[in-house]
This record gives structure tokens, sequence and C-alpha cells, in this order.
């Protein structure tokens, strides 16, 4: 998963509004500045570098994630974007995220959040190019980390 610490942060937010700037552009949107997630990373880094990290690594896998059904043509107009900054390309980014499955089913364990949240929208993801045992697997491993987490969060509320 992506590894998002100080010496790297600034490179990963470049990307990260790379992404969100093309995104706004493409559906027209007019967003209110106050909503915007960079604008958000940059209250969060305000408040703790810590938090803006984990934000930044979160929103970039979500809309990593979201670019799955973006038309060829689109994908290539971004990647053209992305590498004529000198950055990596969307199949070399979201590789990480598409190893996913196959490294937690050969663990046999989600390990935390960020992964649960990919897993869950692979599973969700009816096209995902998963076996239906695969998908079998995934939904039990799953469903483990949410018991786990029930358990530790009612430990926790104790």
């Amino acid at each position: 998963m992506f590894k998002i610490n100080k010496g790297n942060y600034d490179n990963y937010k470049f990307i990260f509004t790379i992404i969100w700037e093309f995104q706004v552009d493409l559906m027209n949107i007019d967003l209110n500045p106050e909503y915007s997630p960079i604008n958000i990373l940059n209250k969060w880094e305000k408040e703790s570098e810590a938090k803006a990290r984990r934000g930044l690594r979160e929103g970039l896998i979500d809309t990593l994630t979201g670019l799955k059904d973006l038309p060829n043509e689109l994908l290539i107009e971004l990647n053209l974007k992305l590498t004529s900054y000198k950055l990596p390309t969307i199949e070399i980014l979201t590789s990480q995220i598409k190893n996913l499955p196959a490294k937690i089913l050969s663990r046999g364990i989600i390990k935390n959040i960020t992964e649960y949240y990919i897993i869950k929208e692979v599973l969700d993801d009816l096209d995902y190019s998963i076996t239906d045992t695969e998908r079998q697997e995934l939904t039990i491993i799953l469903f483990e980390f949410e018991k786990k987490q029930i358990i530790v969060n009612k430990k926790l509320s104790t």
C-alpha cells in the first residue's frame, strides 16, 4: 500500500491534486472551496501532519479506485497530464491496489482499515476480475475483520 511520509507527502499530494482537478473539470463541478479535498488537506496539515498523511493516503486510494471505469481516452489524457510532470501513470499507481486481493487471499487476513475498505470495494464491484471462489474467500476474510472490529470497539466502549 502507499507509504506516505514526510519525504514524499508533497509528491503524493501533487498527484492527488492533478487527479482531483482532472475529475472536477471532467464533471464540470463548481465545488465550494470549503469542501475541496485539497483545502481540507491544507487545513489538516496545520492541525497534524500525521492526520494529513492518513487523509491523503485514504483520499488517493479512493480516487484511484474510482478511476477504474474511466473511458480509455480519458485515462490516456490523465496519464499524459501526470507524465508531463514526470509522475507515474494511473496504471503504476493502481498496481498496488490491484495486487491487494491476492495478497490478502494469500495471508488470509485483512491487516487494517485501509485494506478493509479496498476489499469492500472489490467485493461490491461485481465486475471486478476475481473468481467466485476468491470472492467467497474474501467475503469470509472481510467478515472476520468486521467481527474483530466489533469486539475491539466493545472493549473500548466499556
